[in-house]
């Protein structure tokens, strides 16, 4: 059997398999990439997706426990699922020998940036384990929310779309000179109505930097998103509330997602969300590295094509 950690980076699939398949790839429990994390100090870390876009998983500290200091070369944004987080930011400025640094605290269902190269590491100062997702973008030219020139010559044969650049994307909270750690409440995001008329949704942005963006979305029982939607970079759903029922309108091919379950979205497939229950769904998004190229200007995502449906007819 070979080494799990040689499974980095190419989780759930390698990036040539994902474009061969033109198709989103669900999570379940059983597929869920787990490790035992640090040498100092131990937490588990349950990765869904590790490819060359961004690596996202689900930590969890045990009752009076913390992780190893650690950084990254790329953006990372933290959602807590359960429990109260803290953070610790490490001044690269500082004496080594300083025991004063910044500290962030993030409650349940709050937001935190952690701009690339910054030290740090988390505490569970409390008697019950806690939960947070974490994502780290991990694109190598991310100094530029622009498709590379790679990108922009596979574009030509890739389904046309039309999306408006929102003047955030890349910029919140900080413009890529100016970030840093931050803690971000719902009374901080970017509250925004997606959809036509009459399936309008609510969409929260938190985080939007030049490398990944964090954002949630709500649905109410009955509608949908509409127009179908796609990005330039990978996304990852984690349903919090409800349950998401997603198609490929290309393809036809749907998937039920239930509360705590997770799916990606390679980029450039085209998606669509549903809620058939009766009660909100809640999807928690990430993407890296940006959600629109900004050569596709204009007023709307437009899917052109006729949706692949089931319309009620059996042949014998």
């Amino acid at each position: 059997m070979g080494n799990e950690l040689d499974l980095l980076g190419q989780w759930p699939f390698p990036r040539e398999e994902l474009e061969k398949m033109k198709e989103g790839v669900y999570i379940p429990r059983e597929k869920i990439l787990r490790f035992i994390h640090g040498k100092k100090n131990n937490t588990r870390i349950d990765f869904y997706v590790s490819n060359d876009l961004f690596h996202v998983g689900k930590m969890v500290i045990p009752a009076k426990g913390s992780s190893d200091i650690e950084v990254h070369n790329g953006d990372e944004v933290i959602y807590v699922l359960k429990g109260t987080l803290n953070t610790r930011i490490y001044n690269n400025r500082a004496s080594k020998t300083s025991v004063i640094n910044e500290g962030y605290l993030i409650y349940e269902d709050e937001k935190f940036l952690i701009p690339r190269g910054l030290k740090h590491r988390y505490f569970n100062f409390d008697d019950e384990p806690i939960e947070f997702l974490l994502a780290v973008a991990s694109w190598k030219n991310s100094n530029s929310i622009i498709q590379s020139r790679e990108d922009k010559n596979r574009a030509k044969d890739e389904p046309k779309f039309r999306a408006s650049i929102p003047s955030w994307q890349g910029k919140y909270p900080f413009s890529p000179e100016e970030k840093k750690p931050a803690v971000l409440r719902k009374q901080d995001a970017i509250h925004m109505i997606y959809g036509r008329e009459p399936d309008e949704i609510r969409c929260y942005i938190y985080i939007s930097t030049d490398e990944i963006t964090l954002s949630d979305y709500w649905i109410c029982p009955g509608a949908k998103f509409s127009p179908p939607d796609i990005h330039t970079g990978d996304e990852f759903y984690y349903v919090r509330k409800g349950t998401l029922t997603l198609t490929n309108p290309d393809t036809g091919r749907t998937y039920e997602i239930k509360k705590d379950e997770a799916f990606l979205i390679p980029k450039n497939i085209w998606h669509q969300g549903f809620n058939f229950g009766n009660e909100n769904v809640q999807v928690l998004t990430i993407i890296a590295p940006s959600l629109w190229s900004t050569e596709e200007r204009g007023t709307e995502i437009a899917y052109t094509k006729k949706p692949v449906r089931f319309t009620g007819r059996l042949q014998a």
